[in-house]
């Protein structure tokens, strides 16, 4: 398993999109929305 720098600088608005893309479920996602889960939030 390679090492996974810990991340510091989210917001609490990056905290509550995740989720609410989480609650929503990938396949109800736009693919706006689809493209942004995918490059990481």
């Amino acid at each position: 398993m390679s090492w996974n720098s810990p991340i510091f600088d989210r917001t609490n608005e990056d905290v509550l999109k995740v989720q609410t893309y989480d609650t929503m479920g990938f396949k109800y996602l736009d693919e706006n929305q689809k493209r942004e889960w995918r490059s990481g939030p």
